[in-house]
């Protein structure tokens, strides 16, 4: 069977795309571990642009997808497994979905804290570098091992929705063995695609968000925050790099940054304790009143207000916050 050809190499329009996945916002939801089927929560395409707060372990069982990490693109039709770290940037299409084909297997997602809490998985992890060296980022299953992953998954499912500590024993059992056999698998080495000029540009402007955002604190506060200084820093006009994400994504570049520095702010909100002009002098704003009034503006609410919903107040304590 000839190779399709990949016309999919340009990133298509997110605002023109429904099938975003999942429609959840699982980076806020209070959870430690989630299993999902493919078959029910499917994607079409998908390019997260900022750092999640959970690990995800992709099986694709059948399927066609184009698949890019990092600098990395990969053309998918064949069972393979993804590690996916939380810092990295990936952009997906399924183009089962397009054509009319099947879309199955599973995917896990699991937050630093149940690494933190099980260290025989994050030992497991480690020592086959599942989540920490791109060739292994992405591992093409042999056929022998493909039915024994699938069945995995569906005893993690099972044993997770017992929600019993006889059912997380045997859940934590299953995921080990799993991790195993997808990390030992040693299939032939997935072609790697070329990319397009414009998704160059657009992958290395949101490697660049996301090296900006990942060590912000009050210490080292962030050191490119406008429009401007990112199109300085990517040897691009801004008008140019504000242009390609439009036409590609939907989205400004202004929008990018505005989204990113609220997602973040609603971290060390939530996250810490650090006093709001801290918080706002960490994320690039000359006084704590700039910051409280570009969250209000942009969310709805005060920066007390959202730190205050995710914490339990005695009353006395709670009407100081009104």
């Amino acid at each position: 069977m000839a190779k399709p050809v990949l016309y999919v190499k340009q990133i298509e329009m997110l605002r023109d795309i429904p099938e975003l996945v999942p429609a959840m916002k699982v980076d806020e939801e209070q959870w430690a571990i989630k299993i999902f089927s493919r078959e029910v929560f499917h994607c079409q395409a998908y390019m997260p642009p900022n750092r999640r707060s959970f690990y995800k372990i992709l099986f694709i069982n059948k399927g066609e997808v184009i698949f890019t990490i990092g600098a990395q693109t990969y053309y998918i039709n064949q069972p393979t497994v993804l590690f996916l770290h939380p810092n990295e940037i990936c952009s997906w299409k399924n183009l089962s979905l397009l054509n009319g084909g099947e879309s199955t297997g599973h995917y896990i997602l699991f937050k630093e804290q149940y690494l933190q809490d099980n260290q025989i998985i994050k030992l497991l992890t480690d020592r086959y570098h599942c989540f920490l060296s791109a060739a292994n980022n992405v591992k093409q299953l042999t056929p022998p091992v493909v039915q024994t992953i699938d069945n995995l998954f569906l005893k993690m499912q099972e044993a997770l929705s017992k929600n019993t500590a006889a059912g997380h024993d045997n859940f934590l059992a299953y995921l080990q063995l799993m991790i195993v056999e997808g990390a030992q698998s040693s299939g032939p080495p997935l072609e790697q695609q070329i990319l397009t000029k414009d998704f160059r540009h657009i992958q290395r402007f949101f490697q660049l968000l996301e090296k900006e955002f990942s060590g912000v604190n009050h210490e080292m506060p962030l050191r490119i925050k406008s429009a401007q200084d990112f199109a300085n820093e990517l040897a691009l006009h801004p008008n140019y790099l504000n242009a390609l994400l439009k036409a590609h994504t939907g989205q400004s570049l202004s929008s990018y940054l505005t989204s990113r520095i609220v997602e973040e702010s609603k971290v060390l909100l939530r996250q810490t304790d650090w006093p709001l002009q801290q918080i706002g002098y960490a994320l690039g704003f000359n006084d704590q009143s700039n910051f409280s009034r570009f969250f209000k503006k942009t969310t709805g609410q005060t920066a007390k207000q959202y730190r205050a919903a995710g914490i339990t107040y005695s009353p006395t304590e709670q009407r100081g916050l009104n």
